[in-house]
């Protein structure tokens, strides 16, 4: 849904298992940025990383995703509720104009999408909704 490219810089907020950025090094060979700070999460998606030998596009950082430096990201990734999406906000402001974030399940409060589109998951067969917005986020002022 973001287009991602070779020149792209995926930064995925709350990387969890870390597959978000690697499918984007994998299936892309875009750069891969993840920030998480479960301990756990964190050894398990480096250790993929390394079996999968994507150690030159893919880094995680174990870091709190409201510190993190997104100025190189091009594509930014969350999954995240709408509280912590409010709170990202000021976060996703500075990003370069063209940046395109994503949110699976999950608006952005007071934003509207460029487009949504619902997917079936192959893990559990419901139905997903993803967002796509590009920076400048653009306020309904609600």
């Amino acid at each position: 849904m973001a287009g991602v490219t070779k020149a792209d810089v995926v930064c995925d907020l709350g990387s969890g298992d870390g597959r978000i950025v690697i499918a984007a090094a994998q299936d892309h060979g875009a750069r891969g940025i993840g920030y998480e700070i479960d301990p756990q999460l964190v050894r398990l998606s480096r250790q993929a990383i390394e079996q999968r030998q994507l150690r030159k596009l893919v880094t995680i950082e174990d870091e709190d995703m409201y510190t993190a430096d997104l100025s190189s990201a091009t594509v930014v990734s969350v999954y995240l509720p709408e509280e912590f999406l409010e709170k990202l906000k000021p976060k996703f402001a500075p990003l370069k104009p063209g940046t395109r974030i994503v949110s699976h399940q999950f608006r952005i409060p007071g934003v509207v999408p460029e487009k949504e589109i619902e997917v079936e998951s192959k893990e559990d067969g419901l139905l997903h909704k993803i967002y796509l917005w590009t920076t400048p986020l653009k306020e309904t002022g609600k």
